[in-house]
């Protein structure tokens, strides 16, 4: 992801605030950032170039205003721990759910897990609830099921074919993550699925504006195709429930759903958002993390080498090779861009003043290629895990996976997942880029063009 182009300007701008005649008067904690028309495009267009402005500009708490209130990047790890785990209350979720709608407007579902801040008793209820499904000796136990599907799938492939890695590698994930999550494999093919989940995760969006939600309400092409994937996955889902109940699977989340909804009834609309939101953000993580580390991996001859020695055997233990590579590759793109909160209540932050509806960013992928913690820290370098590298660094100088009560309860599916991947990869090809490498911002590297060689 590349951090030092366009956004200066507008950064610039919420900075000189302070620098300006007659601004040395003002206490820092009363800076208020001038409003930019090019904020909300810009954001949306290229938000890593506009946040390392910012940061670059203004240090760990930025500020530049964004339609009636003001964005507030946070970047030091103590900050990031306020919004994050201490004070997570008082920094609730706000997002935009995609717009449930064919021929006739729906009110819109805002599920807990994917929803803008939802019952803190529930979520926590949900939590505890999901725990079993997302035990660490249960998806070891799908570890085999894991290598075999791998495996099959990509003996499949033949040398010297050039292909898009990334469309190769998201059907696995997407297989691997509905098979440990749900209990079982697809009740649909594997590239439907694919397709219908794309649809739905391309139309999330991150920037609030009165244009967008005007788009977002209009029957544009691409909103059409997220509501019908939508309708399709959410009937997919319903079906499923209905199955659950006539026959309880082991602790699948599904049956866990279902658990909760007998304690304090819920409804069907509401399982099923639930649920669906269990398979949006377990997918993308696996898709991703897994396609950046063979990318990455297949320009390091050696790394890639040390990779395969270790596809024998069982799940990989903690201090394995194979997990600081996918430790460093998810540091360089981590799988979720950003991770935005709204401040509830008047506060303050870095020594600053945060309104009360001011939208508050945490933005992984500036925090871990800080130098201040990662030193070379564009450079791909596995070492840095290996026998305590990462302990001298702040806690939260690392989070791929985000941090306290909304931290992805899935983290350990995606690291089985992810090795399963790499691992057997590794153990059957060699891989020669072809092409440019993509964009490092690019949260799903598409166009990661390969050909797959027999090892040498």
């Amino acid at each position: 992801m590349t951090v030092n182009a366009a956004g200066v300007g507008v950064a610039a701008t919420a900075d000189r605030v302070a620098t300006e005649p007659g601004a040395g008067t003002m206490r820092q904690h009363e800076r208020r950032p001038r409003w930019s028309p090019l904020v909300v495009t810009r954001l949306r267009r290229s938000p890593h170039r506009l946040l390392a402005a910012m940061k670059a500009t203004q240090g760990d708490l930025a500020r530049v205003r964004f339609g009636r209130s003001t964005l507030v990047l946070v970047s030091g790890p103590d900050d990031i721990r306020r919004v994050l785990v201490t004070d997570d209350r008082d920094f609730p979720r706000r997002n935009i759910p995609t717009k449930r709608w064919l021929r006739q407007p729906r009110p819109e579902q805002a599920g807990v897990t994917l929803g803008p801040g939802g019952d803190p008793e529930l979520r926590l209820l949900f939590r505890r609830a999901l725990q079993p499904t997302y035990a660490r000796t249960r998806i070891d136990g799908y570890w085999p099921q894991f290598r075999r599907v791998v495996d099959e799938t990509v003996g499949r492939w033949r040398p010297g074919e050039p292909f898009d890695l990334v469309g190769r590698i998201e059907p696995l994930a997407l297989e691997l993550v509905v098979r440990a999550v749900f209990g079982r494999s697809p009740a649909i093919p594997i590239g439907e699925l694919v397709d219908q989940t794309r649809a739905c995760l391309d139309r999330r969006a991150y920037a609030s504006s009165t244009g967008y939600r005007l788009a977002d309400r209009l029957r544009l092409r691409g909103n059409l195709r997220a509501a019908s994937a939508y309708e399709a996955l959410a009937t997919l889902m319903s079906r499923q429930l209905d199955e659950r109940r006539r026959e309880l699977g082991d602790e699948d989340v599904l049956t866990q759903l279902l658990a909760v909804d007998e304690g304090r009834p819920l409804g069907d609309d509401q399982l099923v958002v639930e649920a669906l939101g269990q398979l949006f953000v377990g997918s993308e993580p696996v898709g991703s993390g897994a396609a950046w580390a063979l990318a990455l991996l297949g320009q390091d001859s050696s790394a890639f080498r040390r990779v395969r020695e270790e596809a024998d055997g069982g799940p990989p233990a903690q201090s394995s090779f194979l997990r600081a590579a996918l430790s460093e590759t998810l540091r360089l793109h981590p799988p979720f861009t950003l991770i935005g909160r709204q401040s509830r209540l008047e506060t303050e932050l870095g020594g600053q003043r945060v309104r009360a509806g001011d939208h508050v960013f945490v933005c992984p992928y500036l925090v871990h290629r800080d130098e201040r913690w990662w030193p070379h820290a564009t450079t791909f370098d596995p070492s840095r895990w290996l026998a305590g590298g990462a302990d001298d660094r702040p806690r939260l100088a690392y989070l791929p996976f985000g941090a306290g009560p909304r931290q992805c309860v899935g983290e350990h599916v995606a690291w089985r997942a992810m090795e399963a991947i790499v691992v057997a990869v590794a153990a059957r090809w060699d891989l020669v880029a072809l092409g440019s490498p993509p964009r490092p911002t690019a949260l799903r590297p598409s166009g990661l063009d390969v050909r797959v060689e027999e090892p040498s």
